[in-house]
C-alpha cells in the first residue's frame, strides 16, 4: 500500500502564507482500516500573523516565540500522497514537494482506497 498521510496546516495568510502549524495522521491500513503514526508541530514563520488567520486558527504569535523555524518543516521521507480537502493551498505553503495529492472527495480516493467503506471515508475526510 502507499504511503498516505492525511494533512493539515496553519498559516500566516492567506496572500503570502508561512506555515505556523503543521499536522498528520498516517493511513496505515484500509482493510482492516486503521491509522497510525501522528505528527503535530508549531513553526516559528518569522513574520506577524495576519488578523484574518489569527481569526481562523486563533494561535498567537507569542505562542510561535520559542518553535523552530518554518523552513525546518519536512514531511516523511516515505510519504507518497497527501490527503486533504484544501491540499493545495497546504501543498503550497509547504513549497511544494513532489508528492501526490489527493483531495478528500469520495471520487478521487476510491482511485486509491478501493474497498472503502462510507464510514471509512468520513474518517479520512477530515
Amino acid at each position: 500500500m502507499p504511503n498516505a498521510i492525511i494533512f493539515d496546516i496553519e498559516a500566516t495568510d492567506k496572500d503570502n502564507p508561512v506555515l505556523i502549524e503543521a499536522a498528520w495522521v498516517a493511513l496505515d491500513s484500509i482493510s482492516p482500516f486503521s491509522l497510525g503514526e501522528e505528527f503535530h508541530q508549531r513553526y516559528n514563520p518569522g513574520k506577524p500573523i495576519s488578523l484574518g488567520a489569527l481569526a481562523t486558527h486563533h494561535i498567537l504569535d507569542e505562542e510561535l516565540v520559542d518553535c523552530p523555524p518554518a523552513s525546518s518543516f519536512k514531511l516523511p521521507a516515505d510519504a507518497t500522497y497527501l490527503i486533504r480537502h484544501n491540499i493545495d493551498f497546504d501543498w503550497g505553503v509547504i513549497g511544494q514537494p513532489d508528492i501526490k495529492l489527493l483531495r478528500n472527495y469520495e471520487r478521487e480516493l476510491r482511485k486509491l482506497f478501493v474497498g472503502f467503506t462510507r464510514a471509512q471515508y468520513k474518517v479520512v475526510c477530515l
